[in-house]
């Protein structure tokens, strides 16, 4: 986004990045969609972190007084507390309210991260933090790979599995990371101006995790050493002392693994002196509410942002509206959650993340494709393409055209045998009988499932059968025509659009090949599939 923003001059909003893909249409309907997906992403991205945030927030109020409950209403009072102040930040804009607040952020998770650091056990801190990093190295591919898949049967012989924990923390991260990644990648682009490719990876890869790995070495590490000392201390889940409703520790140490999540940072910081706990609880509130400002409003200047096709200062009124738009989405999600807020929460990332995954994907070809053209590897305006773009039918609707699309919607046998016929040089008759067979054969299926328990899956099978039926066509059109392209790409074409495919191809050899620079739906800057 920042390469396309800076160096072609495109709006900064997610559209931007699929120009590659789909040219001057990012300003119509389609970049409209993709940004508003964007936005949805966003939003509920950000309103997770909320919700976990006032949780916490609530938790360490309660550490501080006794007297203050953890209930949903005490947390739907912290979002409406907090609402207004980032509301303030927001408006203000990006240079003012929202730097000052993360540098005060950022200088108190410092603050708190340090002395935990000097405090505990430097040494083995120190060692953690390297051996952490070389374990990760040495373990990244596998780990990377990793899915717990014997754990998820929940079949171990000696019951010693979790079988809920991929679900928990694994694909709840990821769906809550890849919600968030319009909002970052937006973010980071906006304060990119000016730096290198190379540069931009490490600043906000390398160093980025470098930092988070030393704050996991901390914190995580002063978590593992009081799990131990209070094993051997004997604390258990029902201890009285450090247990799981314990309001206090033995020697102010708990058994981390029975306690709640919002507690578990607070018990950690209970270990130290005793007379800086009030004070480490104070400072540790201060912090995470200014953590929860800065996520909502750079949050909601972001949605501004996409939401204002780019206008990097987008109306007031509009601020106001996401910030609070933002506060009452994570108030719902509170409130309908109740004693489940958290469960509620990681589902609505994981949905978000979902299907905004298949955005990302389409984004990461449209990156290659444009660092290749960058680079010199790739021209788009040389070499053959398709005569029509794939999304040509949304350009200017003809009655053939949609007669066309219609067909391969509900009869996209018609269409590919014959297309199939014409590159493969033989009668379209068998090739329409084998596309009809497993399309329809994967509807029937389908309905049949109703009966007997375990057809659909079949089913799945034969559509994907009938999928990589389509896209051997399509790659035999590539090899024929000379058409530049690739599988990643015809593969994605077919399983997600697959009428457009077969209309694009029948087009193709309908025109026998004949490519002419004067029949091209698109400008010839414009890359097609």
């Amino acid at each position: 986004m920042a390469f396309l923003t800076y160096r072609k001059g495109f709006p900064m909003t997610i559209r931007s990045c699929f120009y590659p893909l789909i040219g001057d249409r990012i300003y119509g309907w389609m970049g409209d969609l993709i940004d508003s997906l964007s936005v949805i992403a966003t939003m509920f991205g950000v309103c997770t972190s909320l919700g976990i945030g006032v949780i916490t927030i609530n938790t360490a109020l309660n550490r501080i007084d006794p007297n203050i409950e953890e209930s949903t209403n005490n947390q739907i009072i912290c979002i409406w507390t907090i609402t207004p102040i980032a509301t303030i930040s927001v408006v203000s804009g990006l240079k003012i309210g929202i730097k000052y607040l993360s540098e005060i952020c950022f200088t108190l998770g410092m603050f708190l991260m340090m002395f935990v650091l000097f405090y505990d056990n430097t040494w083995y801190i120190l060692n953690l933090y390297v051996q952490s990093i070389g374990y990760y190295i040495q373990w990244i591919i596998q780990i990377g790979f990793h899915t717990d898949a014997f754990a998820q049967l929940g079949n171990a012989p000696d019951g010693k599995q979790a079988p809920t924990w991929m679900d928990n923390y694994t694909v709840f991260y990821l769906g809550w990371w890849i919600a968030w990644s319009p909002f970052v990648g937006i973010f980071i682009a906006k304060i990119s101006r000016g730096r290198t490719v190379r540069n931009f990876i490490n600043t906000t890869l390398a160093a980025p995790m470098l930092y988070v790995f030393l704050w996991l070495s901390i914190f995580g590490g002063s978590g593992l050493r009081m799990e131990r000392d209070a094993a051997l201390r004997g604390i258990n889940c029902s201890s009285t002392l450090g247990g799981t409703g314990a309001t206090e520790g033995l020697d102010r140490l708990y058994r981390l693994s029975c306690r709640n999540h919002a507690h578990m940072y607070f018990d950690v910081l209970d270990q130290y002196s005793e007379n800086l706990v009030g004070f480490l609880r104070i400072v540790s509130l201060i912090a995470i509410v200014l953590y929860f400002v800065t996520s909502s409003d750079s949050g909601s200047l972001i949605i501004d942002c996409l939401s204002a096709n780019g206008n990097p200062e987008p109306p007031v009124l509009q601020r106001i509206f996401w910030a609070f738009t933002e506060g009452a989405c994570a108030t719902a999600l509170l409130y309908t959650g109740g004693s489940k807020a958290l469960a509620a929460m990681q589902t609505v990332s994981i949905a978000t993340g979902l299907f905004y995954t298949i955005v990302l994907n389409f984004m990461c070809v449209a990156l290659w494709r444009v660092m290749k053209e960058e680079a010199g590897d790739h021209d788009p305006n040389s070499g053959r393409h398709f005569p029509t773009s794939i999304f040509a039918f949304f350009d200017f609707v003809s009655r053939v055209k949609t007669i066309n699309v219609i067909v391969s919607t509900v009869a996209p046998w018609y269409l590919a045998g014959k297309t199939a016929a014409e590159v493969y040089g033989k009668k379209p008759w068998p090739y329409m009988l084998a596309l009809a067979s497993l399309f329809y054969g994967w509807i029937a299926l389908e309905i049949l499932e109703i009966q007997v328990y375990g057809l659909a899956y079949i089913g799945w099978v034969v559509l994907f059968g009938f999928f990589a039926f389509l896209i051997g066509i399509r790659i035999r059109i590539h090899s024929r025509y000379e058409i530049s392209g690739s599988m990643v790409e015809d593969a994605l074409t077919v399983i997600f659009l697959y009428p457009l495919a077969i209309e694009q191809m029948y087009e193709q050899v309908r025109r026998n090949g004949n490519y002419s620079g004067n029949e091209t739906t698109q400008t010839t800057v414009e890359t097609k599939f």
